[in-house]
């Protein structure tokens, strides 16, 4: 289900009051692949640095607001066909969060930076449980930062500030 105030590709405008996403399923897969040495990417040294002038994530400048977006029923899932991932356990590596539900309030794209109130619950493959997250969260190329933060899992509970910053969003996978 959608609602939307303004919906402009010509002014890169977009402005949903209520946004439903039922079963969403997201998943990374880590293929080695057959490209050639010669076709692969290479590892510039230069360091990159946030630049309103050259945006990454939002070089067209958009400006995206959705007031209230629900996700049920999600699924995020990495995979490293590799490994086997031994059923009880985590396993960085092959992450499987099933039955996620989410609410997000105000959340805003603005130039390089997502923004929102997040309250999230789901069961990860292995049997953990986040009974709910809550945090305001700032997404930017160099960062995911959960301010006002509130973990609750069954035999837990996390509060305050967690932040992950990184050179690149590619080194996420570090932190695991």
């Amino acid at each position: 289900e959608l609602q939307a105030d303004t919906f402009s590709l010509s002014n890169k405008k977009i402005h949903i009051r209520h946004l439903e996403i039922d079963e969403p399923y997201f998943s990374i897969a880590d293929y080695k692949g057959n490209r050639p040495d010669s076709l692969s990417p290479r590892q510039s040294r230069v360091r990159i640095k946030n630049d309103p002038d050259h945006l990454r994530w939002n070089p067209g400048h958009w400006s995206i607001a959705i007031d209230d977006l629900s996700l049920r029923k999600g699924n995020f899932r990495t995979i490293d066909p590799t490994s086997i991932p031994e059923e009880g356990y985590f396993d960085g590596l092959n992450i499987d969060f099933r039955d996620i539900a989410g609410d997000f309030k105000d959340v805003r794209w603005n130039n390089d930076s997502i923004t929102a109130l997040a309250k999230l619950s789901t069961v990860e493959r292995s049997g953990f449980r986040v009974d709910s997250l809550k945090a305001r969260i700032r997404f930017h190329p160099e960062a995911m930062e959960f301010d006002q933060l509130v973990i609750q899992t069954p035999k837990s509970r996390l509060h305050h500030f967690f932040a992950m910053r990184y050179a690149t969003f590619d080194d996420l996978g570090y932190f695991i």
